[in-house]
């Protein structure tokens, strides 16, 4: 079984035109997920702004490059119809920082992985990796070599923006890093 985990920042508009590019480039469906209540329903291209809007409760998406089983009961089921899919989790921005957002896959499917991979590698060719993590409770710190930024994550770096993974460490992009190529 094949795998991909990518955890990096971007800003939600970033991520907006990365999914509208890739949906586009490789022919992808898209199932937009939320918990409370759950609901799992398919996105139309032209509508996925709807669903990057700052009240929109929506931040976990299912690509695929066949259709979608659905309907489901829960994610749990979700993943069992539909096994072969990338999920993308968007990290939100406000007023505690940009949390991380996450680009996963985990499939036997070789014609799902290899589509998967492709878009990985855009992804990467967008990002620039390396941070230093913070764990503002403890005071410790190390690095996190394998974090990832857009260039936009950066900007708000450099304006005081805290970057914030889902466990709450802050992340703080080497000053090294390579800018990522356009």
């Amino acid at each position: 079984m094949a795998d991909i985990s990518i955890n990096f920042h971007a800003l939600p508009q970033e991520l907006l035109s990365f999914l509208r590019q890739i949906a586009a480039d490789f022919g992808l469906h898209i199932v937009a997920l939320n918990y409370r209540p759950f609901d799992a329903h398919k996105v139309p291209h032209n509508q996925l702004d709807n669903y990057f809007t700052l009240d929109s409760p929506y931040r976990r998406f299912h690509l695929s490059l066949g259709e979608p089983v659905l309907p489901v009961k829960h994610e749990l089921d979700f993943g069992d119809q539909n096994p072969n899919s990338l999920r993308l989790d968007v990290g939100t921005l406000n007023e505690n920082g940009l949390e991380e957002s996450w680009l996963s896959a985990r499939t036997h499917s070789t014609t799902d992985i290899a589509t998967w991979k492709k878009i990985a590698r855009r992804l990467k060719g967008l990002t620039v990796e390396g941070a230093t993590a913070f764990n503002p409770k403890t005071g410790l710190s190390g690095p996190s070599k394998k974090r990832r930024f857009t260039e936009g994550a950066l900007k708000l770096v450099s304006a005081g923006t805290t970057m914030r993974s889902i466990t709450g460490i802050h992340l703080i992009p080497f000053e090294d890093y390579k800018k990522p190529q356009s």
